[in-house]
């Protein structure tokens, strides 16, 4: 154990002395490490749990549900958070015999706000066209709390008015009190204010106006889901939507989100969601690039510790000479990528978990969706870390195993060792060598 903690203190004082070559070799390891961790922030804060979803769909006040989907009449399955979902794809019904069926479900005691999104239109503003979605909401109706919210102005009161959406920079696609009409009619509208959704679907087109004011309601009664765009419904009210609700609604084509039904947590089969997660491409192809990633590091990473050790070969050779055996040798060279790959990990992790931060929140404000968090997952970090160790110490398996057959006697005498093999001498101490007593076999 004693000759082991020389080892490691050896290793050390080898990555003070070539700090340039110990910087380079950790550099190539932080980086991939950096770039992993931030991917790995990104990504845990991109994953919502059920709560989330609840807040950013419905928001944390009186609507009690979101109900949407194809409608085609046949059942259809879905997750607790309406995102497992399937139909067949089907003929829709009418709006309106959707719309009657969804008000049975839920109650008199609660109403039904419709949303409709539209497919993209060309706006002419001024002498600048604008190609975007465009989508129906009566904001006001949500009440407060709701997932769409007027952020500036107001909301609309007339046909001709609508909302914009609005970036957390401030940013709107028509800028406020802008007139502007569609490319193929000649209304004018006027932009009145500016919103913010947190509808994790996405449902919140960047110009809303009051139902029926820029959509045609007779697309929606002869092809509610023209384009492949939906029309759905918020459930206002007190009366909760329960988890049998939400299977009624399924069974004639409709997805729902629904507070009462999260709360409720209802056993699943897991069959409703086996189409859903990583498919097998996808981890392939995650594999793959790790796989060549940390090719990358070895080849990086490998060649600077080779010349490490060739710098170090008459250092190694003094501890072979003092009793070392080869594996000490190699140790030397393993032990000194490990020191080096731990530190550039630790630093990538740290430096890759507050860049991932800055990443999500500069997504947020630029995209003007909410976040709920910065998902910082310590087990992520963790096998990083070990990844980026464990690869430096593969990498300096050649050249460590070049050190354990090293000819001692030529690296302390500063001779080059002929290229036949190479004679093993039997460890006498470094007063022998001192004295020259030992001497290099031609």
């Amino acid at each position: 154990m004693s000759r082991w903690r020389a080892v490691l203190r050896l290793a050390a004082r080898d990555a003070r002395r070539g700090l340039g070559r110990s910087s380079l070799v950790a550099l190539m390891v932080l980086v991939p490490v950096l770039l992993a961790t931030v991917g790995s922030v990104v990504a845990r804060s991109a994953q919502l749990d059920p709560q989330d979803v609840v807040r950013q769909g419905l928001g944390t006040g009186a609507v009690q549900a979101r109900v949407f989907g194809g409608f085609d009449g046949k059942a259809a399955e879905q997750d607790l958070t309406a995102q497992s979902i399937g139909g067949s794809g089907e003929e829709p019904l009418p709006t309106s015999e959707v719309e009657r069926r969804v008000r049975e479900v839920v109650g008199p005691g609660n109403r039904l706000v419709p949303q409709s999104y539209g497919p993209r239109r060309v706006l002419v503003v001024g002498e600048r066209i604008v190609r975007t979605e465009v989508g129906e909401l009566d904001v006001t109706a949500l009440g407060a709390g709701a997932p769409v919210t007027v952020v500036s102005g107001r909301a609309p009161v007339a046909d001709g008015e609508v909302l914009v959406k609005a970036s957390a920079r401030g940013s709107t696609v028509v800028p406020m009190g802008a007139r502007f009409t569609f490319l193929d009619e000649s209304r004018v509208f006027t932009v009145v204010g500016s919103f913010r959704a947190s509808d994790p679907f996405g449902l919140a087109p960047p110009v809303l106006g009051r139902p029926g004011a820029l959509i045609d309601p007779r697309t929606f009664e002869t092809d509610p889901y023209y384009g492949g765009f939906e029309r759905g419904w918020f459930v206002v009210g007190p009366d909760p939507v329960t988890w049998a609700q939400v299977q009624q609604v399924n069974s004639f084509g409709g997805f729902v989100l629904s507070r009462a039904a999260v709360a409720e947590d209802p056993p699943i089969d897991p069959e409703v969601i086996r189409g859903f997660g990583p498919d097998a491409e996808e981890v392939v192809t995650v594999g793959v690039v790790i796989a060549l990633v940390l090719l990358q590091i070895m080849l990086m990473v490998g060649p600077a510790i080779a010349v490490g050790a060739r710098r170090n070969e008459r250092l190694l050779a003094v501890v072979g000479a003092s009793g070392g055996a080869p594996r000490h040798l190699a140790g030397v060279v393993l032990a000194g990528a490990g020191v080096v790959g731990l530190l550039g990990s630790l630093a990538g992790a740290v430096l890759g978990a507050g860049a991932g931060a800055v990443v999500v929140r500069l997504y947020a404000a630029w995209t003007g969706e909410a976040v709920p968090r910065v998902d910082v997952n310590g087990l992520d970090l963790a096998g990083l870390v070990l990844v980026g160790t464990i690869t430096a110490v593969v990498a300096a398996g050649l050249p460590a195993l070049r050190v354990s057959r090293l000819d001692v006697v030529a690296a302390i005498t500063g001779r080059r060792a002929q290229s036949a093999p190479r004679l093993r001498v039997p460890v006498l101490g470094l007063g022998l060598f001192a004295a020259g007593t030992t001497k290099t076999t031609r």
